[in-house]
């Protein structure tokens, strides 16, 4: 059987990401940042990207022992073909 998958992790980041969900609404929404959702998110700001950042560098460890193929074939290539798809794509939309 494979490893386990941890929960925790997965809660942290989803709530981190449910307050940047909710800042930004609250931001674009006229009137949202004097609703009492703006005001229990504000609670979370010394938390909302720390939490975050901490929790993803916590399995970071593993890519530090990657080649630097191993590191373009198992990360780097999931975000360099979206980006070279789309970025001409935004690009063109702009213009």
């Amino acid at each position: 059987m494979g490893k386990k998958r941890l929960a925790w992790p997965d809660v942290a980041k989803g709530v981190s990401i449910l307050g940047v969900i909710v800042l930004h609404v609250c931001l674009a929404v006229p009137g949202g940042m004097d609703t009492l959702l703006a005001r229990a998110n504000s609670v979370m700001d010394p938390l909302r990207m720390p939490l975050f950042f901490l929790v993803s560098g916590f399995f970071s460890a593993k890519i530090l022992n990657y080649s630097l193929t191993d590191l373009f074939v198992r990360r780097l290539w999931f975000f360099l073909v979206p980006y070279a798809v789309w970025v001409p794509v935004e690009i063109n939309l702009k213009f």
